[in-house]
């Protein structure tokens, strides 16, 4: 049974909304590994960047997809 044009619409937008949440969680986790991992380390009280928080974002997301 084929999907209709209105189905077939609401298939893609579930699937787009899974992808977004997915990759706004991976970027939540990076967040937290990235302070938790200054915490623990040496105390030097470094800034954590956006780019540090992409970074390791874009590595789960390529971790998760492999």
């Amino acid at each position: 049974m084929a999907l209709t044009t209105e189905q077939q619409a609401d298939l893609e937008v579930n699937h787009a909304n899974g992808q977004r949440h997915q990759r706004l969680e991976s970027v939540r986790l990076s967040k937290e590994i990235l302070i938790e991992n200054r915490r623990l380390g040496s105390g030097e009280g470094t800034d954590i960047s956006a780019s540090d928080v992409i970074t390791m974002a874009t590595a789960l997301m390529n971790y998760i997809e492999s």
